[in-house]
């Protein structure tokens, strides 16, 4: 509760400061980010998420990648049906996996001569939920794809090679699995199945 109160405090502050439209979404973006991380750390509580919560998550976390990343088209497409499952899982650790999914889909695509968007699909029907990833950046050899989510181990030369481990341990804490697979010269795709 007292990381909440300031947080509030700033909320109000961005609203009523005299900010350029840009600043004031950065800054917006920022304090939902320190929310969520506020939330999780004194609650971090599983939740039901029906299609839309989940869709909802997985929109603002792709509108905050866009704010950052404004060179890099990312399109969703949403595919459920009418009895789409719920989806348990804590919020703040899907905001994570999908930020980190989506910035390694970033940094692949980013000198990609074809500035082809990045997909992302989600995919809701009676059993599941699955989240896929498609870019189509140089992509990467089977041998690299099965060691890529260890810990320190990367393609990039710009990262530490953590994201993909971090998506792998949220992954084991709210029981989602997760799957990769790639083509060298033809991109990667990465599946979250909730």
């Amino acid at each position: 509760h007292d990381l909440k109160s300031p947080l509030g405090a700033l909320k109000i502050l961005a609203i009523k400061a005299d900010l350029e439209p840009e600043q004031r979404k950065l800054l917006h973006l920022a304090l939902s980010f320190l929310d969520g991380l506020v939330g999780h750390a004194i609650g971090g509580e599983t939740e039901n998420l029906t299609g839309a919560g989940l869709e909802r998550v997985i929109r603002q976390t792709i509108e905050e990648k866009q704010f950052v990343h404004r060179s890099i088209a990312i399109q969703l497409y949403v595919s459920q049906c009418a009895e789409a499952p719920i989806i348990r899982g804590n919020t703040f650790d899907l905001r994570r996996a999908v930020a980190n999914l989506l910035e390694n889909a970033i940094v692949a695509s980013r000198d990609c001569p074809s500035k082809r968007p990045i997909a992302v699909t989600l995919t809701l029907n009676k059993k599941n939920a699955k989240l896929i990833f498609r870019d189509f950046g140089p992509g990467i050899s089977q041998r690299l794809v099965n060691c890529i989510s260890n810990a320190g181990f990367g393609v990039s030369k710009n990262g530490w090679g953590l994201g993909l481990s971090i998506v792998k341990e949220l992954c084991l804490r709210n029981h989602w699995k997760l799957h990769l697979s790639s083509r060298q010269g033809e991109g990667t795709e990465a599946i979250l199945v909730f």
